[in-house]
């Protein structure tokens, strides 16, 4: 595992290095050919999907599996992959989460999955996940097509 992985873990950042880490070459390119992300857009745009994606988070830690685990465990990122699984698995007991294959047993809690689960909080975090909270991480995206 490299060095720098291993710094980012302990101090929270790993789940937004990995969250980044598909943009970069997006990223890179748009700097090299000199577009200009409209930072006023983008400010806009994520103030106005602030109050939703508040609410979206509300929701899931107002579950009452969410304020166990958050009991037990100290907090709940339904961005995180470990959390999830956790709450569906351990706390929950939904045999969906657990993927059976020739190497070996996995665990996921990917959209098709939580579709699959017939609990409130399932709903709540594939909304999370293919909806909202990643349309705020694409705001600056939205402003640069919004100039084109």
């Amino acid at each position: 595992r490299p060095r720098c992985l291993r710094r980012r873990r302990p101090q929270g950042l790993h789940e937004a290095y990995v969250e980044a880490l598909p943009r970069q070459h997006t990223i890179a390119i748009m700097q090299s050919i000199g577009v200009c992300v409209d930072q006023a857009e983008v400010k806009r745009l994520q103030g106005k999907l602030g109050s939703e994606i508040k609410a979206l988070q509300a929701q899931i830690n107002d579950q009452k599996v969410v304020k166990q685990y958050i009991k037990d465990k100290g907090e709940f990122n339904p961005a995180s992959g470990p959390d999830t699984i956790a709450i569906f698995k351990d706390y929950l007991k939904c045999p969906e989460v657990t993927i059976k294959e020739a190497e070996g047993t996995r665990f996921s809690v990917d959209k098709n999955i939580l579709d699959l689960i017939d609990h409130p909080l399932a709903a709540l975090i594939a909304r999370a996940k293919s909806g909202s909270l990643n349309f705020a991480k694409k705001a600056h995206l939205i402003s640069f097509f919004h100039k084109l």
